[in-house]
């Protein structure tokens, strides 16, 4: 899965090797609500994943592919300011 830098209009990704992967845009590709909170996690997946929190639009995960977004149905619940995982493997 290579890394990610958080950039003002999104997201960047690089290999293991440092060269440019992908760009991920707030607005576009990602919710317009992308916050710092993020993690990688491996938990019940069978592969790595990043885990990015957002301001208003719940959670985001990255399985190396694509982007699959939890949003929670109450507003109040959407704001993710931190992400820690249990000794369970949950988030």
């Amino acid at each position: 899965m290579g890394s990610f830098h958080r950039r003002p209009t999104g997201l960047a990704q690089y290999d293991s090797a440092g060269a440019f992967v992908a760009r991920y845009r707030v607005g576009a590709e990602l919710p317009a609500a992308l916050n710092r909170a993020g993690r990688r996690h491996r938990g019940d997946s069978r592969g790595p994943e990043l885990w990015i929190g957002t301001s208003g639009e719940g959670l985001l995960v990255f399985d190396g592919r694509a982007f699959r977004q939890i949003r929670p149905d109450e507003a109040r619940f959407r704001k993710i300011t931190a992400l820690l995982p249990a000794d369970t493997g949950r988030i």
